[in-house]
């Protein structure tokens, strides 16, 4: 998420830099201009309330962030002259899904939440 919040912030801040900036548009250009940031806002915004809002899906959450850190480790691998193909990249992606679901366990565990077979415990 915040990989593409940072890319829509740079993207809009550039746009709007753009809008604001450029005096070899017209008033009539800049105006268009001006709508399409309004309907790129309500585009975002529409698909962001389709999408959970404020309280996304958080298994789409956790994909998004295995995707992320495989995604990191295979440039990195690349970088080092390491061939990755596309079936490892997608192991790694179930691998590091695997891990961070057993690392909440673990966590909701070691806060009591949870007995050691992954069921409520009494308080829960």
């Amino acid at each position: 998420w915040a990989v593409n919040c940072r890319d829509i912030s740079r993207t809009l801040k550039h746009v709007c830099k753009k809008l604001f900036n450029d005096a070899q548009l017209d008033i009539e250009g800049r105006h268009k201009r001006s709508e399409a940031i309004k309907i790129l806002g309500s585009v975002f915004y529409n698909i962001g309330q389709q999408h959970g809002g404020d309280s996304p899906n958080l298994e789409d959450v956790d994909h998004m962030k295995a995707r992320a850190e495989v995604a990191v480790m295979t440039t990195m691998a690349k970088a080092q002259g390491q061939e990755v193909d596309e079936k490892e990249t997608e192991e790694m992606i179930q691998r590091a899904k695997t891990m961070a679901a057993e690392q909440k366990l673990a966590q909701k565990q070691s806060s009591g939440n949870l007995q050691g077979d992954g069921t409520p415990g009494p308080s829960s």
